[in-house]
């Protein structure tokens, strides 16, 4: 502690060193990157192999199922699932979190290299991608032109807008939704093919052999040198019109206008988007790791709002989604929260210490705190997030509570010895509480670090809340310990009005200053009456102090059982999304429609702010749309309510007035806090998979567990896999017709894909744009299956035939994906569960117990329970190895095994606050909550110790320990009182869910404010009983052996002794032991 000493005593270097974290914290926080998440590397990869015109189940046999076998030998793989659509095979893979998945991602790429000759010569070249959260747009635009000319907004946003977005600082890709895409579409009429004798595959080949430049060296002339070059490109349509498809029998050449139709047209939409009813382009921003969100969406508005007002001012630019505004709302919250916490602390203080200048010097403490935890944050690469900003704003409350117990001892030095110096009692009374203030803070510390080492998403999350609570932690007891002794020693003193300075009604402020003294001194005086009664009361009825404390411990446990409990906390942050999944096969056009109605009908009631849609999905627009796997038969309707209007009722209002076919599968989901995005807990949602090797065990087990569960009240839009599947037209091709014929089945898969779909033969250069050139038939030639039979395939001997003569057309429906699990097919039987129907959870796994399945076909429930449990076991494994790590720490303040069991008994009775606070507020039991208990473990047991240690001194001097409880009651109540109402009132905004955010750390707030509000109550009760019980033997034989004489006689004699070996009692007033007997080794019988 000579540090302390110095610290104190050099008032201006503790000065220059607390202005210099101050000064540093600012810098930091100035160079802090501002995210939304913590920097959460997720354990999963995803391999995506393409495999151009394969349906789903040769994409599973040929391409998934090979990958799954390789990637599964990697290390650390704890789950292979995949899904198998048309044209592409999407593996993901799950490791353990503490796999290294730079590593892992290197050990996957080189497990799909090795088996790439093993896959058939058309497969693309598989791409093995991460999962980030921070690669999710941190903005989203919505454009459209104010003619209302919606076919060339896509190509002019990508000449106007994207360009200059994506050269901002920060910004590092902008990806285009929608809109009308150009293309120039050769179609060609099946009749005049076959009538010229002419094959799809020749136009393709003579279309890229005619749209062709090339270097053609170089040459001097007359002294100069020219470069040559064979211009063969395009220019416009009418060269592509003049390009020879052929040559008839008789070598005329057959142009491509003889036999097609050449337009300037557009690629066929897939996708639709809507922005409040009228037709527009998403722009989804995405921002470069490491990059201050704030600032990258800041430059990115700035330049939206240049573009929409300059030019012409054609364009119709409105924000989506703006993640900065959540992260401003945070941050802004945190400051509310820490300037409310100042402002709490000072009257609270204020109060109870009767002063402007108690209160004036704690509040310093904070902005130090503060400061300091910028700088540590900085250190260990801690960004500014919705965790790292939460950990602050509930710490705040916690940061004076060191002050607290430093100032009030060093108050409590200068009235009890007026003589003393200002730097005399500062120390003195520093002295006094170190070690107690000291492992208070440590056992709020300690508790986080089973968190920082936590496994899972849950440890991944919130690490940053841990670290950035206990920097601040650390930072307010070194304030604590240095800052606050300095400055209470030079004795300054404030006053309600400043010395000099006359203001209006100041006399008033004097006056009420006074009064608020004198109430302050009543109330505390009352307290203390009461106090002192009660615990008179109770110690002469331990026993049932005792039986009640345990009653309470188990009333608390009990009410947990009435408890709901999820993985994250529900909000209803005003924003919810419709999903629509229409039977496969539907059009886009059909699809747009439904959506329509959802719009018309949010329109007509006023309620939303707007209304963003997007029908169908493009895999051409971005990889994620790609991977998806959806097509035209879906759409995602986002709706964002006007404030004040409640999105969870207007989607009850929604599904009773909006009914569609039973065929239409509509999915509301209401808008999740942003870190439980991260997490998939399915709320309101079960999944029942059913495992098996054969199509038809599968579709079989799957209608039967669809048939159990429509039994079953409070489920519905129950679905399958298979419910899915979309019709087909099958070209079953007879091997022996095409083999006479010449053909094989490669020749005419690939003509027949050319005819119906069509290819991109070459490009068109207009300016800086490459646009396609699609070959393909008529749409009137490839209607039907009458149509298809009619198209006509060339054979390697050169004659055109038509599909009828070698393959028959079936009509059908084929599954448009195949979802797969540990190597094994699945499928997956979904359904809603209503809202309070828990209880269903266990109605079905008893009636799956009770099914019969086929042999080799088994299922389980995927409800998200699994995820809930093991978030749920990190936490509970978490609150244990917090409990012994405080066990640990104060045995070795105090030096003894069984006092520490005293002290940790203030941590069970808080199970009856925090399950009525939950109860009351209509809280759950979640992640939130569990870290509130955690973090609550640690802070109760502060007002234990501070007792605790006050009793254990008294009692080592030789006072009773009734006599020592009372006293210990009445010098630390006031301490306790003002640290406890100081971290429950700076916690009352965020309880409140008072702000953006807020609702994430409501839980936790709750649970510390009912745990710490009743903990006290009883810890001002239960501790000094059970002291009082444990340590009555060790009470009545007390001597004073083991006092030299220089420690014994300086103690002042108690009021009070109960001398060993008799009834004496020394009644002495409190003069000094050495005025009574001076020896080198006193004991009690020598007095």
């Amino acid at each position: 502690m000579k540090i302390v000493e110095i610290l104190i005593k050099r008032k201006i270097t503790t000065a220059m060193i607390f202005s210099g974290i101050c000064l540093l914290g600012i810098l930091s926080a100035s160079k802090l990157p501002v995210e939304l998440l913590p920097d959460i590397d997720l354990p999963a990869l995803t391999v995506i192999t393409p495999f151009e015109n394969a349906a789903p189940s040769e994409v599973e046999k040929l391409v998934t199922a090979r990958i799954e076998e390789a990637v599964t030998s990697e290390s650390g793989v704890t789950e292979v699932k995949s899904e198998s659509i048309d044209g592409m095979s999407i593996v993901k893979v799950s490791f353990q979190w503490e796999r290294d998945m730079d590593m892992a991602l290197i050990g996957v790429k080189e497990k799909v290299d090795l088996i790439r000759g093993e896959l058939p010569d058309n497969t693309g070249k598989s791409i093995v991608v991460k999962y980030d959260p921070a690669d999710e747009p941190v903005m989203i635009y919505s454009v459209s032109l104010t003619d209302g000319n919606s076919a060339d907004t896509r190509k002019r946003a990508e000449k106007e807008i994207v360009p200059f977005i994506e050269r901002i600082n920060g910004v590092s890709l902008v990806e285009l939704l929608g809109g009308d895409k150009r293309e120039i579409l050769v179609e060609i009429d099946n009749a005049s093919l076959y009538s010229k004798g002419l094959s799809l595959p020749e136009i393709s080949q003579a279309i890229g052999i005619w749209n062709y430049s090339y270097p053609a060296g170089s040459l001097v002339n007359e002294g100069k040198e020219y470069l040559v070059r064979t211009a063969g490109e395009f220019r416009n349509c009418e060269d592509i019109r003049s390009v020879v498809a052929g040559y008839s029998e008789n070598g005329v050449p057959v142009y491509l206008s003889d036999i097609a139709n050449v337009t300037d047209a557009f690629k066929e939409r897939k996708s639709i988007v809507r922005f409040n009813g009228t037709e527009s382009v998403a722009l989804l921003v995405k921002k470069e790791p490491g990059k201050n969100t704030i600032m990258t969406c800041e430059s990115v508005r700035d330049e939206m709002k240049n573009i929409a007002s300059g030019g012409d001012g054609s364009f119709n630019i409105r924000c989506i989604y703006d993640q900065s505004r959540f992260i401003e709302s945070s941050i802004d919250n945190v400051l509310i929260a820490a300037v409310m916490g100042g402002f709490i602390s000072f009257f609270v203080i204020w109060f109870f210490l009767k002063s402007v200048t108690p209160p004036v010097i704690i509040s310093l403490s904070i902005p130090v705190s503060i400061a300091g935890t910028m700088v540590l944050m900085k250190i260990f690469d801690i960004s500014l997030n919705t965790m790292s900003l939460g950990g602050l704003a509930v710490g705040t409350g916690m940061m004076v509570d060191a002050g607290i117990v430093v100032l009030e001892s060093i108050q409590d030095r200068k009235d009890g010895d007026r003589s003393l110096s200002g730097f005399d009692a500062a120390l003195l009374g520093t002295m006094d509480v170190a070690a107690p203030v000291t492992a208070s803070v440590l056992t709020s510390i300690i508790v986080f670090l089973p968190i920082v080492f936590l496994s899972g998403l849950s440890g991944a999350v919130f690490r940053d809340l841990a670290l950035t609570v206990s920097f601040a932690l650390v930072l307010s007891l070194i304030s604590s310990l240095t800052l606050i002794p300095m400055l209470a020693g030079l004795n300054m003193k404030f006053s309600v009005i400043p010395h000099g300075v006359k203001i209006p009604g100041g006399s008033s402020l004097v006056i009420k200053s006074a009064r608020l003294s004198e109430i302050s001194d009543k109330t505390m005086s009352s307290i203390e009456k009461v106090y002192e009664s009660v615990i008179i009361a109770v110690l002469a009825e331990k026993k049932r102090v005792i039986a009640a404390g345990c009653f309470a411990m188990a009333a608390g446990i009990i009410l947990f059982t009435f408890i709901d409990s999820e993985l994250m906390p529900a909000v209803d942050p005003g924003e919810f999304s419709i999903e629509i999944e229409l039977p496969g096969g539907t059009a886009l056009g059909d699809t747009s429609g439904i959506c329509e109605t959802f719009e018309n009908y949010i329109k007509n009631r006023g309620s939303a702010e707007y209304v963003y849609t997007k029908a169908g999905c493009d895999p051409d627009d971005n990889i994620s749309e790609k991977i998806s796997g959806r097509g035209a038969d879906y759409a995602l309707i986002k709706v964002f309510m006007k404030k004040g209007i409640s999105a969870e009722k207007f989607i009850t209002e929604l599904k009773e007035n909006l009914k569609f076919s039973h065929r239409a599968e509509i999915t509301y989901r209401m808008k999740e806090d942003i870190v439980a995005s991260v997490f998939s807990a399915g709320k309101g949602k079960t999944e029942i998979e059913i495992y098996g090797n054969e199509e038809s065990d599968l579709k079989e087990s799957g209608n039967s567990v669809k048939d159990m569960l429509s039994e079953i009240e409070g489920l519905k839009s129950i679905s399958s896999v298979f419910d899915r599947e979309s019709p087909e037209l099958r070209v079953d091709i007879d091997r022996k017709s095409a083999a006479s014929l010449g053909l094989n089945v490669e020749d005419a898969a690939s003509q027949l894909a050319m005819a119906v779909r069509g290819e991109v033969s070459s490009s068109f250069r207009d300016g800086d744009d490459e646009i396609d050139i699609r070959v393909r038939l008529n749409k009137i030639d490839r209607t039907g299956v009458e149509s298809l039979e009619r198209i006509i395939v060339k054979t390697s001997t050169g004659v055109n035939v038509p599909v009828s003569k070698f393959a028959e057309i079936k009509t059908g429906k084929g599954s448009g994906r195949i979802v797969r699990r540990e190597q094994s097919r699945i499928n997956i039987v979904s359904a809603d569960i209503v809202p309070g129907g828990d209880f269903i959870l266990e109605i079905l796994r008893e009636k799956l117990g009770d099914m019969k399945f086929r042999e080799g076909v088994f299922c389980r429930i995927a409800d998200g329970s699994d995820e809930l449990k093991e978030a749920f076991g990190s936490l509970g494994g978490a609150m244990i190895l917090a409990l012994v790590f405080i066990y640990m720490l104060l045995a070795g303040q105090f030096q003894s095994l069984k006092n520490p069991l005293i002290i940790m008994a203030s941590i069970p009775v808080t199970a009856l606050g925090v399950s009525l606070s939950l109860l009351v507020t209509g809280q759950t039991l979640n992640i939130n909550s569990g870290i509130g208990m955690i973090l609550l473990s640690g802070t109760v047991v502060n007002n234990a110790i501070v007792l605790f240690d006050f009793i254990d001194k008294e009692t080592s001097r030789g006072i009773p320990i009734e006599t020592a409880v009372i006293e210990a009651g009445r010098r630390r109540l006031k301490p306790i009182l003002m640290t406890t109402l100081t971290t429950i009132l700076a916690l009352v905004p965020i309880a409140l869910g008072m702000g953006e955010g807020s609702e994430l750390q409501r839980p936790l707030a709750v649970t510390v404010i009912g745990g710490m509000a009743v903990s006290t109550v009883l810890t001002l009760v239960f501790i000094p009983v059970l002291y009082s019980v444990f340590n009555s033997s060790q009470n009545s034989s007390q001597n004073f052996s083991q006092y030299t004489s220089d420690q014994f006689l300086n103690q002042p004699v108690p009021h009070s002794v109960h001398v060993s070996g008799d009834n004496t009692v020394l009644k002495t007033g409190g003069i000094k032991r050495k005025n009574i007997q001076k020896t080198k080794r006193v004991r009690a019988d020598k007095i």
